[in-house]
């Protein structure tokens, strides 16, 4: 099971999410330890523990520094923990060969980077001649929202774009990134703060794009905007290299700790209806209110 657009309305949609859900790629971290090689005195994260239901949605959220970024990085492996583990589906990373991840995770950069090619050469960039055959490259642009952009374009698919090439909206760019991570099939989605450049109208289109994946994919967010963070299944407020709070968006306001004073200084108030442009969190309350815990 993979990334996927549910096509399903009505009841037969919660069953056909519950079965996508049970067979998708749980991902957890246990009492991982990191420090970066340039600042080995520095820990990035301190037995950090978490948990990843298969087929869920979670944000995480927190100071900046705090380590949400870090853990992307663990559950990508684009480090391995010095202590401790990082498993998905069961597994440890570790005993992963660099196809079978590169197959199991998906990967998407705050900007992702367009290249001077095809928007088809784009989204199939870095797998091998032939591995994704084009009726593959449009099936992950309709999932990935980008479909009707891209036929609209002089040359559909074949257009080119990148540097002295058609330029695409903010939006538009992080929905061909999407699609490049999704032609991959990964049973995990990673996206490190996919709307935070945004401006409405695009944060708009992406949030609608995620909130169309399938429940066979496991998605991990890192996110600052409350339109992101709001619906997610869980919320993880990762400081000190640690998760401190986790729950749902409803639970951790009522809990009153560090998530819902980055919530209330953000502007948010209570979370029923919002204001009409999301607002960020304060990722500076985050960490005042963390300190004032420790």
């Amino acid at each position: 099971m993979n990334c996927a657009h549910s096509a399903l309305r009505s009841s037969s949609t919660d069953a056909r999410r519950a079965a996508a859900a049970a067979a998708a790629a749980a991902a957890a971290a246990a009492a991982v330890t990191f420090s970066y090689p340039t600042r080995p005195g520095d820990a990035a994260l301190s037995g950090l523990s978490l948990r990843v239901p298969g087929g869920a949605r979670v944000a995480l959220v927190g100071p900046s520094g705090g380590g949400k970024s870090t853990v992307l990085r663990m559950i990508g492996r684009l480090y391995d923990p010095q202590g401790g583990a990082v498993a998905i589906g069961g597994r440890d990373l570790r005993s992963f060969g660099s196809k079978e991840l590169a197959g199991t995770v998906g990967y998407v950069p705050q900007d992702p980077e367009l290249l001077p090619l095809s928007v088809a050469d784009n989204i199939s960039y870095g797998l091998r001649k032939g591995q994704a055959a084009r009726a593959d490259v449009e099936r992950a642009a309709a999932q990935a929202g980008a479909d009707g952009f891209i036929r609209a374009l002089p040359r559909g698919y074949d257009t080119a774009v990148g540097e002295g090439s058609v330029a695409l909206s903010g939006g538009q760019r992080q929905r061909v990134g999407i699609a490049r991570a999704l032609v991959r099939r990964p049973r995990v989605l990673l996206l490190d703060e996919p709307t935070s450049a945004l401006d409405g109208a695009s944060e708009a289109e992406v949030q609608r794009t995620l909130e169309r994946l399938d429940r066979a994919c496991t998605v991990v967010t890192v996110a600052h905007r409350l339109a992101t963070i709001r619906g997610a299944d869980l919320i993880a407020v990762v400081a000190g290299g640690r998760v401190v709070e986790s729950g749902t968006h409803s639970a951790l306001l009522a809990q009153g700790g560090v998530y819902a004073g980055m919530v209330g200084r953000g502007g948010s108030g209570g979370g029923g209806g919002g204001a009409a442009q999301p607002l960020p969190l304060d990722a500076e309350a985050a960490q005042s209110v963390y300190e004032q815990q420790l």
